[in-house]
Parts: C-alpha cells; sequence; structure tokens
C-alpha cells in the first residue's frame, strides 16, 4: 500500500520505504529514511509558475486543475526516469510492502502529491491518504 501524506507528520518508520516527492530537502525529520526523488517532484519552472500563482493570489481549484496538473502530467509522462520509479513504486507497494510518498503541501487537494498518487493508482497500487 502507498500511503501520502506530509513530511512532517509521517513516521518514515512505519514503512518499507519513505519517498519525499520534492525538488530539495533542506528539512528532512528523519535523514537515511527519507528518500528524495525530485524526478516526481515539479519541474523547477512549474514550481516558479506555481510560486506566480499564489503569489498573485491566482492558486485555486480552477488555476490547479487547468493549469498545474496539465503541465506536471505532462513533464511526468516525457521523463523515462520518472515512469520508471513509479513503476518501481507500484510494482513494490503491490508486493505487500507499505510505502510512503509525501512532500511539504498542505493542502492534498492542490498538491502533485495527489496527481502521483493518481498516477501510482492506474498503475495498480492501493494508495490512501495518511
Amino acid at each position: 500500500m502507498v500511503i501520502t501524506g506530509n513530511i512532517r507528520s509521517i513516521n518514515p518508520d512505519r514503512y518499507f520505504k519513505t519517498f519525499a516527492i520534492v525538488r530539495s530537502m533542506t528539512y528532512n525529520p528523519a535523514p537515511g529514511r527519507i528518500i528524495q526523488m525530485p524526478e516526481l517532484a515539479p519541474s523547477s519552472d512549474l514550481f516558479f509558475t506555481y510560486r506566480k500563482l499564489v503569489r498573485d493570489g491566482n492558486w485555486n481549484s480552477r488555476t490547479y486543475n487547468e493549469i498545474y496538473v496539465p503541465r506536471f502530467i505532462h513533464d511526468i509522462e516525457t521523463n523515462p526516469r520518472a515512469l520508471k520509479l513509479l513503476d518501481s513504486i507500484a510494482r513494490t507497494s503491490n508486493n505487500g510492502k507499505d510505502i510512503a510518498l509525501v512532500c511539504f503541501c498542505g493542502d492534498p487537494g492542490l498538491c502533485h502529491r495527489s496527481i502521483v498518487a493518481k498516477m501510482l493508482r492506474d498503475r495498480g497500487a492501493d494508495v490512501t491518504a495518511g
């Protein structure tokens, strides 16, 4: 099973592996137990687009669904390494290993973590919010 959650509230000792889908790890509550996976995080360009939308007061479900999600999916689907990682995570979870998938997003409904979770479900993984 793949459990999704916020990096600040997850206990990595409960999982076979804990993957942080972030571009950088300036904060890591469990060094050595949380593995950074920038290939499954937003590209730098998309992250700066997100920051601009937030700064301008335009970050909402409409901009998330119409701007952010399509660009994020495109970035992942055109990155062979990201696709290989998704397949590996799905396979591992389907072999009875519990995996945590975390990031720093506060709102799971407007977060790239939920997009990655859907991509894992599409690969047959059992995914639940933690």
